[in-house]
């Protein structure tokens, strides 16, 4: 892909996303921008920080990774991670939770999950992420399509943490 936004911005992160916000900052449709040339940008953008030629691809894992993982629900992470033969994965703000988890049903129900028997599977989500009772019953794949999908230490990266 040939940059034309961020020719002189890929030294580190810090600056293409410096970069990035004055460019959306002057483009976007709702400051009087044009939607075509913000989308250009954000494609730039995506293409920037995803790809491995960069040296930062890393670094922008990473910081996904400690949004994602650290920052949202610790003690619950640290507390299913004590749990054998879970698998937990991020979708938007809920947690999800499969595998082998009959046997640990009543330590998962105190750590305050709760059971989709649609999906078979436990979930964790905060208080404000509360639903009411009409919503339309949605199957996980759907889910992971729409908030994405995050894995939370494989199995084999857990056993050696422990």
């Amino acid at each position: 892909m040939k940059l034309q936004f961020f020719k002189d911005f890929n030294q580190n992160l810090q600056t293409v996303k410096k970069r990035f916000k004055e460019l959306a900052f002057l483009h976007h449709p709702d400051r009087g921008g044009e939607t075509a040339t913000m989308q250009a940008v954000n494609n730039e953008y995506e293409y920037i920080i995803k790809n491995q030629l960069f040296t930062f691809a890393n670094d922008y894992e990473k910081d996904n990774y400690n949004e994602a993982y650290e920052l949202r629900y610790p003690d619950i992470i640290i507390q299913l991670m004590q749990l054998p033969a879970l698998e937990i994965e991020l979708c938007g703000n809920w947690l999800w939770i499969s595998g082998v988890t009959y046997p640990v049903r009543k330590e998962l129900s105190k750590i305050g999950c709760l059971f989709s028997p649609k999906k078979l599977m436990w979930y964790y989500r905060p208080e404000d992420f509360k639903h009411g009772k009409n919503r339309q019953t949605v199957d996980i794949n759907t889910i992971r399509r729409k908030y994405g999908s995050t894995p939370i230490l494989e199995q084999e990266k857990r056993a050696q943490i422990m």
